[in-house]
């Protein structure tokens, strides 16, 4: 005590080794009942200020559809120091289905915040629990424990290929045949999702001997919902003669696929001929397919011209083409009975019905392909009247929606990049086409009329089809026209 009477008092040092020292009253900040102010004192929160009390709090993650779902997980430093040491760890029985990530920071100064994720990917069907440990240097909250829970629904994955045909992980060997070192054959898997969560397909991979000899491609769909399903196709295009093998792996998310769904693929490949046929060039047929001659009116001839190619690396030889069926079909045979590898030949098959109604007939193509000898086209087409003719010849236009269309031709709405609606005039070319100069025309009030680049975008323009689009939008308060004139 000083000579005016003040009291004057040296206390030890508090917690961060500050001497403290009072007058009048004895100050109590370096001290609380029971010892020291905390260094630091933390507190969890998930979400952002939604205090998980320490021992008894729960983060719940409620029903997981097999596919990971994340929380970010809040540290708060709420004392008067700096909060340090952070570290955080888990146990329990289901660790393997959470993944925890440390702390972003592992110090905070008072009032500081960081962060830590949780991720719960359900390995099991049924709820799934473990115990986060946050460590720190927090005197009497260290640990700071909570508990996790989540309701895992699993994924189940089943592949078919062919479809209907159920493949067994790790021992399937799906077989794409014999085929030329210069083709390539393809084949469509399905996978379904036969579980209760949502299956993820985050990767195909081919590894093994010749696994460049086969391509496999994702799935346009890429999570799939129970009970759903979806394709994909690989393909088998060897480099080398002899038999070729590769172990093709499809990345899940299926607990009991352990990361991959398995299947070995084989083939064989040969230096035998392999025939391919197109019509128009650009467009393969399988033997057995079929191409229509639409509506031609009596009298006219319309052809179209096939493509024959060997794709393998022998000489496709003894080419014989022939047809049989209606005698309104008629046949310009090919000028080679051999082709060499990559070497093509071309023939037209006419149609120039003399009489009304349907008519068709069968194209076979004799060679020494192993496997597609003969190979055969169906063709069909039907003849119709003068009178008919004239309206397929879009001497005639009708109302139809906001569009001029004709009767043989078809107007549809296409979605542009920019997210717009446009019209899209397609009109299959009759016989006497290339006599008649067409052009589609377009206008917003059937008055004004207008074609060429500026107004109009080609989409299609074969021998058998004209396909238009309409370079101005349609919207509910603009309609807009086409015709073919």
């Amino acid at each position: 005590m000083d000579e005016d009477g003040n009291i004057s008092e040296s206390l030890p040092a508090d917690a961060g080794g500050f001497i403290r020292v009072q007058t009048n009253y004895v100050d109590m900040g370096a001290y609380e009942a029971g010892g020291l102010l905390h260094i630091g004192d933390i507190q969890v929160e998930s979400p952002l200020n939604t205090v998980v009390p320490n021992t008894t709090g729960t983060v719940d993650f409620g029903t997981v559809l097999g596919v990971g779902v994340t929380k970010t997980i809040y540290i708060k430093n709420t004392g008067v120091a700096n909060l340090t040491s952070l570290v955080v760890s888990m146990s329990g029985a289901n660790q393997t289905d959470y993944k925890v990530t440390q702390p972003f920071l592992n110090k905070l100064p008072a009032g500081g915040v960081t962060t830590f994720e949780l991720t719960f990917t359900p390995k099991a069907e049924g709820t799934r629990t473990i115990t986060i440990q946050v460590a720190s240097n927090d005197p009497d909250e260290n640990p700071y424990v909570f508990n996790v829970t989540g309701d895992g629904k699993v994924s189940d994955i089943s592949v078919e290929q062919p479809a209907g045909t159920t493949l067994i992980d790790g021992t399937a060997i799906v077989n794409f045949g014999d085929i030329s070192t210069n083709s390539t054959a393809s084949k469509t898997f399905t996978v379904k999702n036969t579980g209760l969560g949502v299956l993820s397909i985050s990767a195909i991979n081919v590894a093994g001997a010749n696994a460049s000899d086969f391509k496999a491609f994702l799935p346009a769909v890429k999570l799939i919902n129970p009970g759903a399903s979806t394709t994909f196709r690989v393909e088998f295009s060897p480099k080398s003669v002899g038999a070729r093998n590769a172990t093709m792996s499809i990345v899940n998310n299926d607990p009991d696929a352990e990361g991959s769904f398995d299947i070995n693929l084989t083939g064989t490949a040969t230096d035998a001929p392999e025939i391919k046929v197109a019509q128009p060039a650009s467009s393969e047929l399988n033997s057995g397919g079929s191409r229509s001659y639409g509506s031609v009116k009596r009298g006219l001839v319309y052809a179209k011209t096939f493509t024959i190619t060997n794709t393998g690396v022998k000489p496709l030889n003894q080419i014989v083409v022939s047809i049989s069926g209606d005698a309104d079909f008629s046949l310009d045979k090919p000028t080679v009975s051999q082709l060499n590898s990559g070497e093509n030949v071309k023939f037209k098959v006419s149609f120039k019905p003399s009489s009304l109604g349907a008519k068709s007939a069968v194209v076979r193509i004799k060679s020494n392909d192993s496997d597609e000898n003969p190979f055969l086209i169906n063709v069909s087409g039907t003849g119709i009247s003068a009178s008919s003719a004239a309206k397929i010849a879009l001497e005639s236009v009708v109302k139809k929606s906001s569009a001029l269309v004709q009767d043989d031709a078809e107007v549809t709405v296409r979605s542009g990049a920019d997210g717009l609606s446009y019209l899209v005039l397609t009109v299959e070319k009759s016989a006497d086409w290339a006599l008649s100069n067409h052009r589609v025309e377009v206008s917003g009030n059937l008055v004004d009329w207008y074609s060429g680049k500026k107004h109009t975008k080609v989409l299609v323009d074969d021998e058998s089809t004209l396909r238009v689009q309409d370079k101005s939008p349609v919207s509910p308060g603009k309609k807009r026209y086409i015709r073919l004139k």
